[in-house]
Formats: C-alpha cells, structure tokens, sequence
C-alpha cells in the first residue's frame, strides 16, 4: 500500500500525467493535506483548487479556510457561494443515504459548471479528491463489505469518472492519523493538521431531519432514529436513553449492543416529542451557535487536543418547545473503531449546560457508544 510522502508524489505524477488537477476543497483535514500536497508536487500552475460554500459549514469556516491558505502563500484556491443549491435539493429530505447521495450529486453539479465557467476542459483537467481508506470501506467499495454509509465522495457520478481514468485520490489507501503524519511532513502547522475531522457533507449529517412521526412509544428509548453498525452492516434505530446521575463505568455497559444517549441535563421535565425538522438555513443556524459554543468550550478547558473528535448533532426533537443537542466525543487512531470519550462530568454541567441552556437549549444528551455498535456520526 502507498504511504510515505516519495510514493504518493510519485503516484500523483503517474496518474496526472500531463493533466492539470481540479479539486474539491472541503476544508477539512482530508481535502486541504491534498491541496498543498498537489500544490507541492505539480505547482500552482497546475492546480486549482474550487472550495464550495454548500451552506452546511460551521460559524465562519469558510473564511478560516481561505485565510490560513493564504497566509501559506497558496493562491489558487476560489470560493463558490451555492449554499442556496444545496438546499433546495436538500428540501422536504430526511433520509440520511438520500441526503449524503444528494450533497454527492449536487458537489459534482457545481464542479462540472465550475469547470465550464473557467474554461477548463476534460482533455486537460481531471478531478481530485480527499478520499481516505475509511471512506471507501464505509461506503461498500470494498469487495466483501457492506454500505454502512455512503461517502459524498462514492456517489455514482464519482465512480463513473473512476472509471473513466478521471479520478485523482492520492489518499486512498491512508487512514486519518496517516494523513495527519502526511501534513505535518509538509510543513502544515500542527494545529490545523490535527484539527478535528469534518465529515465533507458537513452540517448535513449533523443536523438529524425529520417528517415529525415518532418512532415507537418506548419512554426508555427517544423517538427517533440513527445509524449503527452491525456484524460490518448497516443498522438503523432507536437510542436507548439512560437519565440520573450515573459514573462513566456504569453508563458504558448500557451502551453495548446499541446506540446509547445519556441525558446530561434539561430546562424542564417535559416529554421529549419528535418534530419536523430538515435542512434549512434556519435549522442549520441553530445547530452552528451550539456547535460553536460545544467547540469553545472544548478550548476554554484545555479538552481540544485531548479529544479526537465532538460532532455536535441538533435532533428532531423539542421538549418544551425548545431544541435538543447530543455531543458525540469520541477518540481513534483511524476511524474504524472509536471509544466515546468521558469528560468531567462536573464540566458538562456547571460550565457548558448554563452556556447552552443560556442560548436557548431544551436539553443536552450525550452519546456513551463506542464504534462498533454505532457510527462516529449520527447519519
């Protein structure tokens, strides 16, 4: 398999050819390694990279991203606005392969008239893309494996440019920790590469939708569903749901055959009742201001570095009117297995419940699964 640095450069000289390379820059860790990798194997002049504003990133990421390849001196790199594209497909839509395949096909859409615009012709340029070894098991391309979920970088039109030859993904064989080694080796500052990881459809697999029909009437478990994994296949069901103050020991071996919330704290002892919910500016505005409070905190008590990833997932779900939240910490090497991480419990309800409660928080669940019996995302 293709590791070290020499032997990815020389893969991207190989199969580049005399091709100029198009890519997709979703400003995770994945897709901006890539981008200075090409940048320093083919050269500026050979590049361009497109990073699409999809609507589905958090509070100022796009700006960051633009800021800190400038400053590194990279200035092929331009902006696309198509959030209001994205979602309008993504209208009315709350299945979760139906979304991911969606943000897919839409990504594919603007690059393709990106391209157009820019004058950049097939003869000439080829697609890359940030895939990594996880992506592809995950999403079924692997023989003797199941979809568990599918990547917006496996969507159909991805693989029919596979397998046309005009598909460029130096990181195919590495996992997240490799191609965190890769950056640093490239002179990518330490608190950028080891960033937390991004899923590149964003928000949208944060922000759980809904038609607003409960799932079953157990009360030990919330009305709703999300994605699992099962003997390596997908499974899709209900969090079992875990209230009163109980040590991490014991709330881990409640959480072994399925997915598992604990209920961290709420602002009133009202029922917890499924709504309509799916992506829309409004929603996903919401779910930025308590993922930006979730990231702050993390920061203010010296937690970043410490864990290696906390999706914030917004639910379909109000209890008092208000919205719900559940925080998804989590430490791994390589994203294939993942142990839920435990922080103080005193923390989550002194400091970041008021904060939370304070911005207008229902209630604060948190994820007590390991991967397996659940995914590191929600969907």
């Amino acid at each position: 398999m293709i590791k070290n640095l020499s032997q990815i450069s020389e893969k991207i000289l190989k199969e580049a050819g005399n091709k100029k390379v198009f890519l997709l820059v979703s400003g995770g860790v994945d897709s901006t390694v890539l981008f200075v990798l090409l940048n320093k194997v083919l050269g500026s002049e050979r590049v361009l990279g497109l990073h699409v504003d999809h609507g589905l990133m958090r509070l100022n990421e796009s700006r960051q991203i633009m800021d800190f390849l400038q400053k590194e001196g990279i200035n092929n790199l331009q902006i696309c606005d198509a959030s209001e594209e994205f979602l309008t497909a993504l209208q009315g839509v709350a299945e979760p392969e139906k979304k991911r395949n969606i943000i897919g096909e839409v990504f594919l859409k603007v690059a393709s008239r990106e391209m157009q615009r820019l004058s950049l012709s097939t003869s000439e340029w080829m697609l890359a893309q940030g895939t990594i070894y996880p992506d592809i098991i995950e999403s079924g391309n692997i023989k003797n494996t199941d979809t568990i979920k599918t990547h917006h970088n496996r969507v159909q039109g991805v693989l029919d440019l596979q397998e046309k030859g005009m598909l460029l993904e130096p990181l195919a064989s590495l996992y997240k920790n490799e191609v965190r080694i890769l950056g640093e080796e490239l002179g990518i500052p330490r608190e950028l590469v080891w960033r937390h990881p991004f899923p590149g459809p964003g928000l949208g697999v944060r922000l759980l939708c809904c038609d607003g029909k409960p799932v079953g009437n157990e009360p030990k478990f919330l009305p709703i569903k999300s994605v699992g994994i099962k003997n390596n296949a997908r499974t899709y069901g209900q969090p079992l749901l875990i209230e009163g103050d109980l040590p991490w020991e014991e709330l881990e071996k409640q959480s072994v055959d399925n997915r598992a919330v604990w209920l961290v704290e709420r602002a009133a002892n009202e029922a917890f009742e499924a709504v309509e919910q799916y992506c829309a500016k409004e929603t996903l505005d919401t779910l930025r201001l308590f993922d930006d409070i979730c990231l702050k905190f993390l920061q203010e008590n010296d937690l970043y570095n410490k864990i290696w990833q906390m999706p914030v997932v917004l639910l379909p779900l109000k209890t008092a009117g208000k919205p719900c939240i559940v925080i998804r910490p989590v430490n791994s090497i390589d994203a294939m297995t993942a142990s839920f991480a435990k922080i103080d419990q005193g923390l989550l309800k002194n400091s970041l419940w008021p904060k939370l409660k304070a911005a207008g928080l229902g209630a604060l669940f948190y994820d007590i699964t390991n991967k397996p019996p659940a995914t590191i995302e929600w969907e």
